[in-house]
């Protein structure tokens, strides 16, 4: 059997096309991200969700188009470089619990970190101050209502008023009655933790 050369010859590529005349070189990979500084602001609308599931949610964000121009970073926290976002260009930013980002998604907004206070067990949060349009208030109202009226409409109609608690003869969800019923006819929820009968 013939033993195999590696052909060491130059690859060329001969079928490569150029870029075309007037084309622009656009961003890619990981947009950079926006980090609060107490004053610091951006303008942009919301165009995704990443709840980071491949990292087990290490880095839940959500990705900004810049209205306006914004400072961000690329590169670990520690070894950070300054970027400018031009108008147009995409940016990252972490989801903060103080920043509702998700109730806002095609929506453009104005956020500007306010700082920060301390939480139990020596944590932190940010306060950040978040601005929309009068035309964007509505729009959110009315997915709300929206929302709201679809879960209405799923709520069985034998619960009646007072929802999916309520307990035939005005019992509470405490009874320690095991046979109580709810007006369906199926058991109220209770707290595993205050109910022994659950161990």
């Amino acid at each position: 059997m013939a033993e195999k050369t590696k052909n060491t010859a130059p690859v060329t590529m001969k079928n490569a096309t150029p870029a075309p005349d007037g084309w622009e070189t656009e961003a890619t990979g990981f947009p950079p991200y926006w980090s609060p500084v107490e004053g610091k602001t951006f303008k942009g609308k919301v165009i995704g969700y990443d709840d980071d599931s491949e990292n087990d949610g290490a880095f839940p964000r959500f990705t900004i188009l810049a209205t306006s121009p914004a400072l961000c970073a690329r590169g670990p926290a520690d070894d950070q470089v300054e970027v400018n976002v031009n108008s147009g260009e995409l940016f990252n930013i972490s989801q903060y619990v103080q920043l509702p980002l998700e109730n806002y998604m095609g929506c453009e907004v104005w956020v500007m970190a306010k700082g920060q206070r301390p939480l139990s067990g020596g944590r932190s949060t940010w306060d950040f101050d978040l601005r929309v349009s009068p035309d964007t208030k509505r729009l959110v109202a009315e997915r709300q209502a929206k929302l709201l009226a679809e879960a209405s409409a799923a709520i069985p109609a034998s619960w009646g008023s007072r929802g999916p608690h309520a307990l035939a003869d005005g019992a509470s969800l405490g009874s320690s009655d095991p046979d109580e019923k709810l007006p369906d006819g199926g058991a109220p929820h209770r707290d595993p933790l205050e109910d022994d009968r659950a161990f």
